[in-house]
């Protein structure tokens, strides 16, 4: 016996229906008259099956139909339970410092202090590295800076750890990403040369909306920075051919609707735009508790950066084939700041999740992990309920920890609904094909 899947979505768009599975991410549309047949049909999936077989079983391997005795949450826990344990790619995250040459008023502060990495925590980072390929036998290094901005120590910390991160993973042909979060207000020509060399080619770097509204925010006592950095971003761009930056908006409401952000994105040159891949990502001090959606002003923003040879990301609140939350609710991932001290998450360093021992091996608290690693993320009833569950896959780790905590929905800080998301999908893949 079958039964349809409890993740089908049916979305009107331009006197079409679209149709998509959020488990298998198939994706297509019918005409409004082939949609009253097919829901005639999949009345009785019995008799469909029967009478036309080859098109029940196409819907059957889309994922549209599936076996009676088939949980297809059990699914969504097998593939979050792999992604978490068993995918053994070591993402390591260093913060060289927690200064900034910023003062952005949305900044979360570290607990820390001010300070840059000495050498000893260098050198027990470096042990630490060797460590996790000749022991742990991870599979591949993803080096990952933030900060503060890690900028300041370059020199000093950024470019000696990651030649020797480089080195080993070479000499043990791993596989090695490289990526940083910068504001890019210190890059300069010589710096490019040496990010090149420690093949330092992912970046993540935020503007605050067009000139005038990002220099009111983003400032060096006083001094603009916005031009500084769209000129390093271009820097970047022709520097380098293997190139990948994610221009993350930063805004409020006032931000989109004071900013010329459209002016702001096209004079970034044609030629550079496929490599850049842009987030609109509102400041988190202003979500409100209800469902932020449907904000006309960003939703075309989107689409206008679409057509003009941008990657746009669509949202960072579902995904297709997603497993997990955030990348930090994989078991292989850790986060040291300047003073050696060791997190899981770099957005939530209010309490040591382990400490580095002078060989570089992470003693990890236990209790911590069991906190976040006993359960899924999603393992509530809310969400085992929800039909958004594999778009979504709940909470990263952070917000479950506590577990006589309530848990807060995804929907209530998306900006966009998931039938939007469809569309938006729908618009990415089948209409710009």
């Amino acid at each position: 016996m079958y039964k349809l899947s409890k993740y089908n979505y049916f979305v009107e768009y331009n006197q079409r229906i679209i149709c998509f599975n959020g488990l298998t991410g198939i994706i297509f549309s019918v005409s409004k008259e082939e949609y009253k047949q097919l829901i005639i049909l999949w009345d009785d999936l019995v008799l469909f099956h029967i009478q036309y077989n080859s098109v029940f079983n196409r819907f059957k391997e889309w994922g549209f139909i599936v076996d009676d005795e088939i949980n297809e949450i059990d699914f969504v826990k097998f593939k979050n339970k792999q992604s978490v344990f068993l995918d053994r790619l070591y993402r390591l995250i260093i913060i060289p410092t927690e200064e900034c040459v910023f003062n952005c008023w949305y900044c979360f502060n570290h607990q820390d202090g001010t300070g840059h990495m000495q050498k000893d925590v260098q050198n027990r980072i470096k042990k630490h590295i060797k460590f996790m390929i000749e022991k742990e036998k991870i599979t591949g290094l993803f080096l990952d800076w933030f900060g503060g901005e890690p900028l300041m120590c370059f020199d000093k910390v950024v470019y000696p750890i990651a030649k020797f991160a480089l080195e080993q993973s070479e000499q043990h042909r791993l596989p090695y990403r490289h990526h940083i979060t910068t504001n890019a207000y210190l890059i300069t020509p010589e710096m490019v040369r040496k990010m090149k060399e420690i093949k330092l080619n992912s970046f993540q770097i935020t503007i605050d909306g067009d000139e005038k509204r990002h220099n009111a925010i983003r400032n060096v006592n006083g001094r603009p920075s916005f031009a500084r950095i769209m000129e390093n971003i271009e820097l970047l761009c022709e520097s380098m051919t293997d190139i990948q930056i994610i221009l993350r908006l930063n805004y409020d409401e006032k931000t989109l609707l004071i900013s010329d952000m459209k002016k702001v994105f096209t004079q970034i040159p044609e030629k550079y735009r496929q490599s850049i891949f842009l987030d609109f990502q509102r400041v988190w001090q202003t979500i409100k508790k209800d469902k932020q959606v449907n904000n006309p002003i960003r939703q075309d923003l989107y689409k206008y950066c679409n057509s003009i040879g941008y990657n746009p990301i669509l949202t960072s609140s579902f995904q297709i084939g997603r497993s997990l939350r955030c990348y930090a609710d994989r078991f292989y991932h850790t986060v040291i700041n300047f003073n050696g001290k060791i997190y899981r998450c770099a957005a939530n360093m209010k309490a040591e999740d382990g400490f580095m021992n002078e060989n570089g091996i992470i003693e990890w608290n236990h209790k911590s992990l069991v906190q976040m690693f006993g359960n899924s993320t999603f393992e509530n009833n809310k969400c085992l309920n929800c039909k958004h569950l594999p778009i979504c896959v709940g909470p990263c780790i952070q917000k479950t920890k506590n577990k006589n905590k309530e848990i807060e929905c995804v929907l209530n800080g998306a900006e966009i609904t998931p039938e939007q998301f469809v569309i938006g999908i729908y618009e990415q893949t089948c209409i710009k094909k």
